[in-house]
């Protein structure tokens, strides 16, 4: 019997910080990439994570293009023959890859023509759990509260807005 196995890996490099694909390797696959505005376009750093991928990965590779509250009309340039889906993240994240904008969300599901991957958790709801947790424990919450901070209520009230959006506009979702 022949076995088919998908693993996946984010690859957080810079394309201009190569010292940290190197870490990649040392560090199980984590690595701390520091956060860099650059002046490109989207288009031209997917071409060079590409180029990137090409030179490092053993294995099959795509990238999703990120979504944020300000780069709608950039991700929505993006050729869907060039990646796998566009992924917004509909809840806590880092950076500025947080999705919280209803009419960015709407458009997004309204015009992408591309599957759109979303990461679920309602931000309203988790804040408020994270809030609790500091009430009883103060800053230093155990790491046994992360199911109740990031609650299935999270996900479920986050989710079910994803859905609806692919719904009305008949979306593709992941």
């Amino acid at each position: 019997m022949k076995e088919t196995i998908l693993l996946t890996k984010h690859m957080r490099d810079n394309p201009e910080d190569s010292h940290l694909i190197d870490s990649y390797e040392n560090n199980n696959g984590y690595s701390t990439a520091k956060k860099t505005i650059l002046e490109r376009s989207l288009e031209k750093i997917l071409e060079e994570k590409y180029q990137l991928a090409a030179k490092k990965s053993i294995a099959n590779y795509s990238f999703f293009m990120g979504v944020s509250n300000d780069n709608l009309e950039e991700v929505l340039k993006t050729n869907p023959k060039n990646v796998g889906a566009i992924k917004i993240f509909m809840g806590s994240s880092t950076g500025n890859m947080l999705v919280d904008n209803k009419n960015i969300l709407e458009e997004i599901f309204a015009k992408s023509p591309m599957l759109i991957a979303v990461h679920c958790e309602d931000e309203t709801t988790i804040k408020k759990n994270i809030n609790k947790a500091r009430e009883k424990y103060g800053d230093q919450v155990p790491i046994s509260e992360h199911p109740k901070i990031r609650s299935a209520e999270a996900c479920y009230k986050s989710s079910s807005i994803a859905v609806a959006l692919a719904k009305k506009h008949n979306s593709r979702l992941h």
